[in-house]
């Protein structure tokens, strides 16, 4: 996710391009220790709350279905190494097939020459796996009108108001029917 106009102009015409889009967006709570650990302090925001507008809109405009949830978990998918012949990263999260709980490992290492292991499907799997277990879902019809409401007294709030802006909108996924 980026806030870059270019990327939020090619989201808002995808979604006007096509009303039935569905939208799913896993990140890492960015008030986490665990967003700390991966990213150090890298205020990042402005950024969240960029992206985070311009798909609500979206959603309220042209009827865009979005998810936004968020975890604690570390997500590494910018973290990936891929070489002639292995894709390593730090984590992957795994489900368990006796007891489906998540696990981390502390590194991996797949050998994509290997016919047996189709990286996508495992990526997908770590995806799900982490979705399915998010701590977090903002509500986001009311993060829209809030923005709304707010206005240009956003861009004032220090990192801290706009973290706080953020989390009031993220209910905690507590009901596994939900999940």
């Amino acid at each position: 996710m980026t806030a870059k106009a270019s990327f939020l102009e090619a989201l808002s015409s995808a979604c006007r391009g096509c009303p039935e889009l569905k939208v799913r967006v896993l990140t890492v709570a960015p008030w986490s220790e665990t967003f700390r650990l991966v990213y150090g302090n890298e205020d990042v925001t402005n950024n969240y709350l960029k992206v985070f507008y311009t798909l609500s809109k979206c959603a309220e405009q042209y009827g865009t279905c979005l998810e936004i949830k968020m975890t604690e978990k570390p997500i590494f998918n910018d973290t990936y190494k891929v070489d002639d012949r292995f894709v390593t990263g730090p984590y992957l999260h795994c489900v368990s097939k006796n007891n489906q709980k998540i696990t981390a490992k502390d590194f991996f290492s797949l050998d994509i020459n290997d016919p047996r292991k189709e990286l996508y499907g495992i990526i997908s799997k770590d995806y799900c796996a982490v979705w399915d277990t998010a701590g977090y879902i903002l509500n986001c019809r009311s993060f829209y009108e809030a923005c709304c409401a707010e206005g240009d007294k956003i861009r004032e709030y220090t990192s801290e108001q706009k973290l706080a802006f953020i989390r009031r909108f993220c209910m905690a996924v507590t009901d596994t029917e939900d999940r």
